[in-house]
């Protein structure tokens, strides 16, 4: 799953569902499906413009040493995805969520634009973990914000906490390649920072404590989900520390994608 970024689609599907029970509402099969095909399809892109600019005599990950072995099998199977997903975006959504969801296409452009200048401007390379983390939290919660009559503060909150979840879970796999970023000379902020494992311990600290609050004041599917995902991060941090992280790194998403055990609950 991680090598094909099926994980990452898997996680994204989960909190999407966290959200739409959270805001008491459903979402539709064309929904998941579109949401699914659109996450799969910004991994893989943003993997395969990386094959692009990456020195082969250097270290690299293995997700990215897989799609540089089967780049034409990907490519091929990206082109089919994108233009089936987008007839069936077409033929089903209604004009607000089409016209939403080409918005979040160029979004998700301008940030492959930005890493490309990334080399010529370091500071762009910085922003990476925070805009991954940023458009992955839209895109999980268009739809179940669509539903809701009017959008509130608390609403806007949710997503602003989520965002930051989904900032320390990528941040903490930057950590673990922080090395092989290096040796790729690339600019992201885990290559900027001086001590990562501190503004780590600093998220997952709030984080579980954020976690622990609100499933005592606010209890839910999303406090509880946050607190779930929250903590899976935390052991994963923990489980890294002084070892091995090659194994762990398959497992990155797995805290993304425990809640779907709550679906059982609510």
């Amino acid at each position: 799953m991680h090598l094909l970024s099926l994980d990452a689609v898997a996680a994204g599907l989960v909190w999407q569902e966290v959200f739409f029970r959270q805001f008491g509402s459903s979402g539709r099969w064309d929904q998941r499906l579109i949401l699914g095909c659109a996450i799969w399809l910004a991994y893989v892109a943003d993997r395969l413009f990386d094959i692009l600019s990456l020195n082969t005599q250097k270290p690299t990950t293995e997700r990215h040493a897989y799609i540089r072995g089967h780049w034409r099998t990907m490519v091929v199977i990206w082109l089919t995805v994108f233009i089936s997903s987008f007839i069936l975006a077409y033929l089903r959504l209604p004009k607000l969520e089409f016209i939403g969801g080409l918005w979040i296409t160029i979004l998700i452009n301008l940030y492959f634009l930005t890493l490309r200048f990334s080399g010529k401007i370091p500071t762009l390379g910085s922003l990476k973990e925070i805009l991954t983390a940023t458009l992955f939290t839209i895109g999980v919660s268009f739809f179940p914000l669509l539903t809701l009559p009017e959008i509130l503060f608390q609403y806007l909150w949710l997503q602003v906490i989520f965002g930051v979840l989904c900032f320390t879970n990528v941040l903490l796999i930057s950590h673990w390649e922080h090395w092989i970023d290096r040796g790729q000379e690339e600019h992201s902020l885990s290559q900027r920072s001086s001590n990562r494992s501190t503004l780590l311990k600093i998220l997952l600290t709030n984080l579980i404590g954020l976690g622990l609050v609100m499933a005592f004041m606010l209890p839910g599917i999303f406090s509880l989900a946050f607190l779930i995902s929250s903590a899976g991060i935390c052991v994963l941090y923990l489980r890294g520390r002084g070892s091995e992280t090659g194994k762990l790194k398959f497992l990155i998403d797995l805290p993304l994608m425990l809640p779907f055990l709550l679906f059982f609950f609510f």
